[in-house]
């Protein structure tokens, strides 16, 4: 038996197996393709819209640090922390989050 007989033999035998494999493959291909074609102008309307609703902005925070290093924590910090949430407008949340939290109020 040659190398071209068995091929031909495995095509004829697992025929349902190799025409599944080849379906599974052109789907994924159009899934792929249409993906990477729809994801750029989902891309650019995305962008689109934010422009339009950020455009009448005049003014934007700029901020140097990230995070505050300031410990809260010591001499009635929390209560400056408060004063300064108070002064920059600053929302604060009176519970962590948590469904345990969230429970109790």
């Amino acid at each position: 038996m040659t190398i071209f007989k068995l091929a031909v033999k495995s095509l004829c035998f697992y025929w349902r197996s190799n025409l599944a494999v080849l379906a599974a493959v052109i789907v994924s291909v159009a899934v792929l393709a249409g993906a990477l074609a729809v994801g750029d102008s989902v891309e650019n309307s995305l962008k689109v819209m934010a422009d339009a609703r950020l455009g009448g902005a005049e003014f934007a925070l700029i901020g140097g640090e990230r995070f505050l290093v300031r410990d809260f924590k010591r001499k009635e910090g929390f209560k400056r922390a408060m004063e300064l949430a108070r002064k920059w407008v600053l929302y604060r949340q009176d519970y962590c989050g948590c469904i345990y939290s969230m429970r109790r109020r």
